[in-house]
């Protein structure tokens, strides 16, 4: 797993630098969230700013795409530069599709339901074995879930996101989870040559920057700060 041990790196003499530039063009709050992602990955900062910049270029016809592309890189690498480990040895959807067609070859030589290639009679042991398989296969994706395993990377990178080290109660958590999922999704149809409307695109964006910025640099964060260091002091001043 790539370490975020590159947090900073070139910071100062680079991506401080761009923060002039970048002020005509950013919002306060993105340029805000620019300068910390920056400083927690100087890739990540490059990739958030990059999906504005090409969405200014009012005459490159592929500009929503190309911003699509960057924001869902931002959201598929910010679980490895929040310290989130993502499991190596996760089965791929293609090879879940193979072994199930393997299955359904089987069961059509197996089971007794299947002559001449049609399908008759009570269901028999082979067939609702395949059944029972193409269920548990298909429950996966109900709700639009992603796998369970990608719903636990999703949860992890949601309680690294939060600076204050505050517990998100569950609800809020399951929403975050599901927000997160719903833009990975309509990003990957723009992607996909999916229907696209600049207004709505951008209300993605905005809810992308809002979402991460209320995490990453949330207003109360200061006082957060204050109160844990007069904890600290109460701590050991009683010690």
């Amino acid at each position: 797993m790539e370490s975020s041990n590159q947090e900073g790196e070139n910071f100062s003499t680079d991506s401080d630098s761009k923060l002039g530039s970048y002020a005509q063009l950013f919002s306060d709050e993105q340029l805000s969230l620019f300068q910390v992602l920056s400083q927690k990955n100087v890739a990540m900062g490059e990739i958030y700013a990059g999906a504005i910049l090409v969405l200014e270029q009012e005459t490159n016809p592929f500009r929503i795409s190309m911003a699509a592309y960057a924001l869902r890189e931002l959201l598929s690498r910010s679980p490895r530069y929040f310290d989130v480990e993502i499991p190596t040895d996760v089965p791929k959807l293609p090879d879940e599709v193979k072994l199930l067609e393997k299955q359904w070859q089987g069961t059509c030589k197996e089971s007794s339901c299947y002559k001449k290639g049609i399908w008759e009679g009570e269901i028999d042991k082979p067939l609702r074995n395949f059944l029972k398989n193409l269920v548990s296969f298909f429950m996966r994706f109900e709700g639009n879930n992603p796998y369970p395993y990608r719903r636990e990377i999703y949860r992890k990178l949601i309680r690294n996101l939060d600076r204050a080290g505050l517990p998100t109660a569950r609800p809020f958590e399951e929403d975050a989870i599901a927000f997160l999922n719903r833009q990975k999704r309509y990003l990957n149809e723009i992607l996909h040559g999916g229907q696209v409307d600049e207004t709505e695109f951008c209300g993605c964006l905005q809810s992308i920057t809002h979402f991460l910025s209320e995490r990453l640099v949330p207003k109360t964060f200061v006082e957060i700060d204050d109160i844990r260091k007069t904890i600290a002091e109460g701590e050991a001043n009683g010690h």
